[in-house]
């Protein structure tokens, strides 16, 4: 058994797939399983990846019904205790961020948090694009919307009480997966101030390309959840990003 498992989900992503495999190879002086899934990859992806040679990747090829339903895969072949999703593309912070949370796993939280940068690629330089850091004391329906999804490391019993990842949701899932989240009861949560991943801006949620398809999956989970005051929530999720876009920019 491992304390932590790190999980990547990669679909034609042969650009940047090796950033994030090498950026979680790198990490020190801690011990993990990590488990890459491809979702029959059609460019040059799989070829990639097929060519590490590492015990420390548990690495399978599978046809998939979107991101969501790859990673409950997953996580039910996981054999740690606790879940990080690293996405193709997104990065480690430094060489140390999984020593410094398997620290804290030691008091055997339910759910670690911290904070992310987002970046994107201009002139083969990394551009940082927003900054996420909002440290949080507990979780609650409008706390839940201001952590990271990225930055989560979850008990793996929690993952599975909440019964995964809804598959319905192939862009929203995310969203869907942080209010079940929120709505459990004495939940052990540790915030810790300290950046763990570079999230490359382009991905599937803050794609130009799906945000009508993300705006119809975000009224629904929320009108779910919350009923006539769905729109309360999505203001406020809204409001809260672009106050930190523009903190950034002062």
């Amino acid at each position: 058994m491992f304390d932590l498992t790190v999980i990547t989900v990669v679909k034609n992503d042969n650009q940047n797939i090796l950033n994030t495999v090498n950026s979680v190879l790198k990490q020190k002086n801690c011990k993990f399983e990590y488990i890459i899934c491809d979702g029959n990859s059609s460019d040059t992806t799989l070829n990639k990846l097929k060519k590490y040679n590492s015990k420390k990747i548990n690495f399978f090829c599978e046809k998939d019904k979107n991101l969501y339903d790859a990673i409950n895969k997953c996580i039910k072949k996981s054999k740690g205790d606790y879940i990080f999703l690293i996405h193709s593309g997104d990065i480690f912070y430094d060489d140390f961020v999984l020593q410094k949370i398997q620290k804290k796993l030691i008091k055997r939280p339910d759910i670690i948090s911290g904070n992310i940068k987002y970046f994107k690629k201009y002139n083969n330089e990394n551009l940082i694009t927003r900054i996420w850091k909002s440290p949080i004391k507990k979780l609650n329906k409008l706390s839940i919307f201001k952590i990271p999804h990225t930055s989560m490391i979850i008990k793996k019993k929690i993952i599975k009480k909440i019964n995964y990842y809804n598959i319905s949701y192939s862009i929203s899932g995310d969203m869907d997966f942080m209010i079940k989240l929120s709505k459990l009861k004495k939940i052990n949560y540790i915030y810790l101030n300290n950046f763990f991943i570079y999230m490359l801006s382009d991905g599937l949620s803050t794609s130009k390309k799906t945000f009508l398809k993300k705006l119809k999956q975000d009224f629904e989970i929320l009108i779910k959840n919350y009923g006539l005051n769905f729109l309360f929530y999505y203001f406020f999720k809204t409001y809260f990003k672009i106050f930190q876009y523009l903190r950034m920019k002062i």
